[in-house]
C-alpha cells in the first residue's frame, strides 16, 4: 500500500458523528477525499459538503497530498487497474474464440478479486490448455485530464490567435448573449 494511502488512513475518524449545519457558500472547486473504504475520489469542497463528508468518515487531502495523489500515486493505480482490466477482457474474449471454453458466473465474477499476477497465470494457463497464442488487447492511453476540463466545449484564447478571434467576431460566428436574448 502506498505511503500516502497509509497516512490518509491514519487521519480517518473512527466512526461518523452527528450531522453538523454550516453556512451556505458557492463556487468552491472540487477536492480530493479518501473515502472510508480507502478509495480516493474527487468531490465538492464547499463547507457544507466538506463537513458532511468528514462526518461520514471521509478525509480531505491537503494540497501537498492532492498533488502527490494526482502526480505519483494515482497514475500507478490507474496503470495497475488497466493491466488487470486488460487481462480480464482477454480471458473473457477466449469464450468467443474457443467454442470449448466456457466461464461460469462464479469464475467470471471471481476475476475482480484476483491480483494482476494471478490473472496473468490464469490467462497463460487457459491459452496453454487450448493451444492459443496469448494476445492481450492494447491498453488505451490515459485521457488528458487538464485543468481546463471544465472548459470542454468552450472556445478559449488558447485555441485561436488574436487575428482568428477578431475575424470570427467580424463574420458574426461567435455566441453573442445579447443578440440571443433579443431573439426570444
Amino acid at each position: 500500500m502506498s505511503d500516502l494511502l497509509e497516512r490518509l488512513e491514519a487521519r480517518a475518524p473512527g466512526s461518523p458523528g452527528p450531522a453538523v449545519r454550516h453556512n451556505l457558500a458557492y463556487n468552491f472547486p472540487l477536492a480530493w477525499y479518501r473515502r472510508p473504504d480507502g478509495d480516493v475520489v474527487q468531490l465538492q469542497s464547499d463547507p457544507n459538503n466538506r463537513a458532511m463528508y468528514e462526518d461520514l468518515g471521509f478525509v480531505l487531502l491537503r494540497p501537498a497530498e492532492a498533488r502527490e495523489w494526482e502526480q505519483e500515486v494515482r497514475p500507478e493505480l490507474v496503470a495497475a487497474q488497466k493491466r488487470k482490466a486488460r487481462l480480464i477482457t482477454a480471458i473473457r474474449r477466449l469464450e468467443s474464440r474457443v467454442p470449448q471454453f466456457v466461464l461460469d458466473d462464479e469464475e467470471n465474477f471471481g476475476f475482480r478479486d484476483m491480483d494482476v499476477d494471478t490473472l496473468q497465470e490464469v490467462f497463460d494457463d487457459y491459452c496453454n490448455q487450448f493451444s492459443i497464442k496469448p494476445r492481450l488487447p492494447p491498453i488505451p492511453p490515459e485521457r488528458n485530464s487538464s485543468a481546463d476540463a471544465n472548459l470542454a466545449g468552450v472556445e478559449t484564447n488558447a485555441m485561436h490567435s488574436r487575428e482568428e478571434f477578431e475575424g470570427k467576431l467580424k463574420r458574426g460566428q461567435g455566441y453573442d448573449p445579447i443578440a440571443e436574448a433579443r431573439k426570444r
